[in-house]
């Protein structure tokens, strides 16, 4: 009797067992296929809608936006590794233009960084970058439009970055190295920023020690100078480390604000890229900073100022 009673509760224990295991086979099943089905997931167009597993921001239609230019090339651009690919609105395709129908939509919220260097280091970004290329001993003419709403108040001292110019350093030696400088393997070479008082260029010191800003639009006094407005920066740059030879000219709405002569490379440095978006450091000292907004158009580079912007643009730099 005793026995038959084990039995009876040995089996509508295992029944239990059965139907709980098989309860979650089906809860694991119905939660696989549910991913699957929104990776799978079209519109109403027939064009695929990006799942949680997927690149929100959609990088060919960026490329796009920047060829309708049809300025020098500056190769395809990616997504930069600390940019969150998930945030789609971060990056997205504006009708608010400078040239042509399109721009280049950034936006940073508060928190948002993408990857564990930034999240650990006091940074927030929306960013794009270029291919890295052999800029030695050449001349090339480079192009960015950008707009930063009126709305935007001044944030300093966070730091806000709208295009930098970076060096890729081989085979550096402890003899080049200088405290303070020349300590990574990506150096900044060049950098548009938002400073105190302006929007600046600076030829940067990571990478050549001695830091040098030079003002392209002031902002201190009046902020509608620099904000509100399209802003058209060209600039030429001598990539020479001979300082004869050197030289970088900035010009900022057809003025030019920068006329400095000097070594503007290094042997040690392989290769150049460009990158642009939002890219704000020292975040932690602007608890109010909200939400960041920036637009960007026209990029371009070649070696002349026409692969860059139209004649007449090129014959009314002034002075040259």
């Amino acid at each position: 009797m005793y026995e038959d009673i084990e039995m009876i509760r040995f089996k509508i224990m295992r029944k239990r067992y059965f139907l709980i295991s098989l309860a979650f086979f089906f809860f694991v099943l119905s939660a696989f296929n549910l991913h699957f089905l929104e990776a799978k997931t079209v519109n109403n167009s027939g064009k695929k809608v990006h799942s949680n597993f997927d690149s929100m921001i959609d990088i060919s239609e960026i490329n796009k936006v920047i060829k309708e230019d049809g300025l020098g090339d500056m190769g395809q651009a990616k997504i930069h590794g600390q940019t969150n690919p998930k945030n789609g609105e971060q990056i997205t395709i504006s009708d608010f233009s400078f040239l042509n129908n399109k721009s280049i939509k950034f936006q940073v919220e508060k928190g948002q960084c993408g990857g564990k260097f930034d999240c650990e280091n006091d940074r927030e970004r929306a960013e794009l970058f270029f291919p890295y290329q052999d800029l030695r001993n050449k001349e090339v003419w480079l192009r960015v439009a950008f707009f930063i709403p009126d709305t935007t108040n001044l944030l300093w001292p966070m730091r806000w970055s709208i295009f930098q110019i970076m060096a890729k350093v081989n085979g550096k030696t402890e003899d080049w190295q200088e405290e303070g400088c020349r300590q990574g393997k990506n150096l900044v070479f060049g950098m548009v920023s938002i400073k105190e008082k302006s929007i600046a260029m600076s030829r940067h010191g990571d990478l050549f020690c001695e830091h040098l800003d030079f003002p392209l639009i002031f902002h201190l006094k009046d902020k509608s100078f620099a904000f509100g407005k399209w802003q058209d920066v060209i600039l030429h740059i001598g990539f020479y480390s001979n300082a004869d030879k050197g030289f970088m000219k900035v010009y900022a709405n057809g003025k030019r604000r920068v006329n400095f002569k000097g070594s503007m490379y290094d042997e040690i440095v392989d290769k150049v890229s460009i990158r642009t978006g939002i890219y704000n450091t020292l975040v932690s000292k602007k608890k109010d900073r909200g939400k960041r907004v920036m637009y960007v158009d026209a990029l371009g580079m070649g070696a002349s100022c026409e692969d860059v912007a139209d004649k007449s643009i090129c014959d009314d730099l002034w002075p040259k």
